[in-house]
């Protein structure tokens, strides 16, 4: 049998001794030694080409490689927030399923799936605010609970929600299918910086649409790249004030779900799967690929004039 070549990397200028270390004890251990060749680029020989040329030959021509992220590589996301996540994993999981918690980083993202289900009673759009706890493994919350880790107030995954907002994430998706699962965005996909503010009428719980004029709309629509939550919205709309804010926002300019999903605070998905289908269905929105729903960058306009 032929061995698997691994190429164990990192930034340079970390982690050398641990790459050396890692090198050589698999070397040398009697059964990894058996089925793996560990090798580092230091020990690469002195070549006709550029470094950057060889490493990617090295990557290219291993089975394996295994990077190791230190301090200077990339950028993190919330650490309160995905040790939260992982904790509510453990806590609520089903365990009668033979899955297994996963954590998987990607370019733009970082998914943490479940086996498992939401408790009786609670909905999606019920996880981004304070919640019943009703853990579906109290002998395994409760420890949790008393050790600092979680909660038992259902208000960790509303932190979650307050501590992405809080570094310019954009707000994390819940979903269900098979599995539960919350996806964390990376700054690649976050729009950060400045926006025009919609003001709640203070004085009722509804919102005071004449502060959202033609001027404050043209303003949101020039700074398109750098966009952050708007301030001021109150923390719970009925679905009118959720569809008319939405139709004021795509007035003047296609709009992607993910920057209407910035913009009010609300999960792309709860937007993708319960409001904006019925405002396409009313013909209030329309689609920038309408003949491809699915369409990777797909956007909304409204239809009609306010």
């Amino acid at each position: 049998m032929e061995k698997k070549r691994i190429f164990i990397s990192s930034v340079q200028k970390e982690f050398a001794k641990e790459r050396q270390l890692l090198c050589n004890y698999i070397r040398q251990d009697a059964l990894l030694g058996k089925y793996f060749v560990p090798f580092i680029f230091e020990e690469l020989p002195a070549a006709n080409q550029s470094a950057q040329q060889s490493y990617l030959s090295e990557v290219q021509n291993s089975d394996i490689y295994l990077g190791m992220a230190g301090t200077n590589y990339g950028f993190e996301l919330p650490l309160e927030s995905i040790r939260e996540a992982i904790v509510n994993a453990v806590a609520h999981r089903d365990y009668t399923s033979k899955g297994s918690i996963q954590v998987m980083l990607f370019r733009n993202r970082l998914e943490i799936w479940n086996p498992g289900h939401l408790p009786t009673g609670i909905t999606i759009e019920q996880l981004y605010e304070v919640h019943e706890s009703f853990p579906n493994n109290p002998l395994i919350a409760n420890p949790l609970y008393l050790a600092g880790y979680a909660e038992r107030l259902g208000t960790g995954t509303a932190d979650i929600l307050k501590q992405c907002l809080a570094i310019g994430l954009k707000p994390p998706t819940f979903s269900q299918t098979d599995n539960f699962r919350i996806t964390f965005w990376r700054n690649l996909e976050t729009l950060n910086e400045n926006a025009e503010t919609l003001k709640p009428n203070l004085e009722s719980s509804s919102i005071d649409f004449e502060n959202i004029t033609k001027k404050s709309v043209e303003t949101l629509r020039a700074n398109l790249e750098t966009l952050k939550p708007l301030q001021g919205l109150p923390k719970r709309m009925t679905r009118e004030e959720l569809e008319k804010v939405i139709l004021i926002l795509c007035s003047k300019e296609y709009l992607t779900v993910n920057q209407i999903s910035i913009l009010i605070g609300k999960s792309s998905a709860y937007l993708l799967n319960e409001i904006i289908p019925s405002l396409i269905t009313e013909q209030k929105l329309v689609r920038l690929y309408p003949a491809t729903p699915n369409h990777q960058n797909q956007a909304y306009k409204t239809k009609q004039a306010l």
